[in-house]
């Protein structure tokens, strides 16, 4: 039997014409109580489309927020 999950965007940010979006990823156990949930970061680029950052699923909002800007700034 394959677990339940939700996705729903938490964060959404623009930076330097790129769309930052935070995911956060909730599976539920076979009993349909809350097991795990995470974060992912998708930035949406110009050039490259979107490209899935590549960051620890747990961190803050704040924490991801931030350190998508810095990729951007790098040049992903």
């Amino acid at each position: 039997m394959k677990m339940k999950q939700t996705n729903e965007i938490v964060a959404r940010a623009t930076h330097k014409n790129h769309q930052i979006e935070i995911l956060e990823i909730v599976e539920f156990d076979m009993d349909g109580n809350p097991a795990v949930a995470k974060k992912m970061v998708l930035v949406d680029t110009p050039k490259n489309g979107r490209q899935v950052m590549h960051v620890s699923p747990y961190a803050t909002l704040r924490d991801l927020r931030c350190m998508a800007k810095m990729w951007v700034n790098i040049g992903c």
